[in-house]
């Protein structure tokens, strides 16, 4: 007769049924609750295993994924992609893989995933966020780039500023000198002073876009700041195609720079235009929107209130790749001639100079929609956007000194302060200037001069010139941006005033006089 193994005896075998359940239990609260995504599916594709993790992270209960016959399809909508992913599960090597992740909400995730095969022969993954990490990695390479952009940009504003200075001068010289019934030459010089004064703009946006210059916020009412830029845009797009403006009720007020919010609307105007060369429809839409932590990180933002302007067109849209890159400083798919790759990388520039930020979200043949967020002023309190005319201000008979190396703003200087009553001695540098001092420092007011100068720049000269002539003020000018000064081997004395380049004959007198006031 066989022998029979004696059984357990019931208490030893209570103990251990006892300890089995313990472990299971254990093992399942730390699945639960552990701080990855775990998830398992068995060979028919049954969800067995969702931990909280996951439904934190992407939205989906386990209830919901044990519902849908193929629970992927909710996480990658797109075939190829889902078909890829696939193949990669059955792999089970346990290496971990970036994936994008589709939410519940429709937000886009990072994620990195490895899988694993149990003995059982089911399948378990693991799982974790890494979306802002990497919001964090590309605002950081978005940062280098835009310090090499900066750095460009800088020098590009001295001499471009020096060219306006010159145009707005000259044209504000010319009209002032037009006969009464020369309204169609007045009308054309306007033109050109209103050119030039949105190239004035275009170049501080740029610095500000590179951190090369601060923006200047108000509080503004942006329904009127983007109605204004609105009546621009159905001027300057062809009248194929149709714009349109829909705004809330009730908007709050936006701490923005109002040359800069045209800029971006500018900018995406012109992008739409060349999106639908054939015409269509642009919409515009101001609304007032709040986010939450989830809804931002899944766009890439910051949670709170702001109010948001969305440009949408109907044009050709972008592929995934040329979504990716949009955003990079000097790419363009268009043709050289059409595009510097500066529109898209200003806005972004501009919007983080906003304490806001931009989305984009474009599919081939569907059209683009460009999307800034502006943070929510806390006040509520009326705006006036329209800049400020600089009032005529009175003459005088004073001696001004000007220094300046470039010879065509020299005489545009000359000019206009001698068509004031001044008297005008000028200097090509700065060491002219300090002889010029020395020999007339009695009969000197007032010394206007560039601090970045050949031979002595403006600073220094003014340091000089206190033990010359104590007396003699001075008004600092530049084209540089503010940041890139001390590096040109100058510098901005708090104390001392300064009128940044381009400057209008009015702005200039106008400095003048109140330079010399006191």
């Amino acid at each position: 007769m066989g022998s029979e193994e004696p059984g357990l005896p019931p208490s030893e075998l209570q103990a251990r049924v006892e300890e089995l359940v313990r472990n299971a239990d254990r093992l399942r609260t730390i699945l639960e609750h552990a701080p990855v995504m775990i998830d398992s599916f068995d060979e028919h594709g049954r969800c067995v295993l969702w931990n909280r993790e996951c439904e934190k992270t992407l939205g989906w209960s386990q209830q919901e994924i044990a519902d849908c016959a193929d629970p992927l399809s909710l996480f990658y909508p797109d075939e190829t992609t889902r078909n890829r992913v696939l193949q990669t599960i059955g792999q089970a090597d346990g290496r971990f893989r970036e994936y994008r992740v589709q939410a519940k909400d429709g937000s886009s995730r990072v994620q990195m995933w490895a899988d694993f095969a149990l003995p059982t022969g089911e399948l378990i993954s693991v799982g974790h966020d890494i979306t802002e990490q990497r919001v964090l990695e590309e605002r950081l390479r978005q940062s280098h780039k835009l310090e090499a952009v900066g750095r460009l940009s800088g020098g590009m504003a001295h001499d471009f500023n020096n060219l306006l200075t010159v145009v707005l001068g000259n044209m504000e010289l010319i009209v002032a000198g037009l006969p009464a019934d020369a309204a169609r030459l007045r009308e054309l010089a306007g033109e050109v002073q209103g050119a030039a004064r949105r190239g004035a703009r275009l170049i501080r946006n740029l610095l500000t876009f590179s951190r090369r210059s601060p923006l200047r916020p108000r509080s503004v009412e942006p329904a009127r700041v983007v109605g204004d830029v609105v009546g621009t845009l159905r001027r300057l797009l062809p009248e194929s195609i149709e714009v349109q403006l829909l705004v809330d009720d009730d908007l709050p007020t936006i701490d923005a720079d109002a040359d800069a919010m045209e800029q971006i609307l500018i900018n995406l105007g012109t992008n739409a235009r060349d999106a639908m060369p054939e015409g269509g429809s642009l919409r515009i839409e101001l609304r007032s929107v709040e986010l939450d932590d989830r809804q931002a990180v899944g766009i890439g933002g910051r949670s709170g209130e702001f109010v948001s302007l969305a440009v949408r067109d109907g044009g050709v849209g972008m592929s995934i790749e040329t979504r990716e890159m949009a955003f990079e400083p000097f790419f363009t798919t268009k043709a050289p001639e059409h595009g510097s790759g500066l529109g898209l990388a200003i806005v972004h520039g501009l919007m983080e100079q906003h304490c806001g930020f931009a989305t984009l979200e474009s599919q081939p043949g569907a059209g683009t929609t460009v999307t800034a967020y502006f943070p929510k002023h806390g006040v509520s309190v009326p705006a006036t956007e329209s800049v400020p005319q600089v009032a005529e201000p009175r003459g005088g008979t004073e001696t001004i000194l000007v220094a300046e190396d470039e010879a065509s703003i020299r005489e545009v200087a000359r000019a206009a302060l001698e068509g004031h009553g001044y008297t005008v001695m000028l200097a090509a540098d700065g060491e002219e200037a300090l002889a010029l001092l020395r020999d007339h420092g009695s009969e000197i007011d007032l010394v206007v001069t560039v601090m970045v100068m050949p031979k002595l720049g403006g600073s220094e000269l003014r340091r000089e010139a206190s033990r010359l002539a104590p007396e003699v003020r001075f008004l600092l000018t530049t084209g540089y941006a503010a940041r890139d000064v001390p590096a040109m081997g100058s510098e901005h004395p708090p104390e001392a005033p300064l009128l940044e380049k381009p400057w209008t004959v009015q702005e200039l007198r106008a400095r003048v006089r109140e330079a010399l006031d006191g």
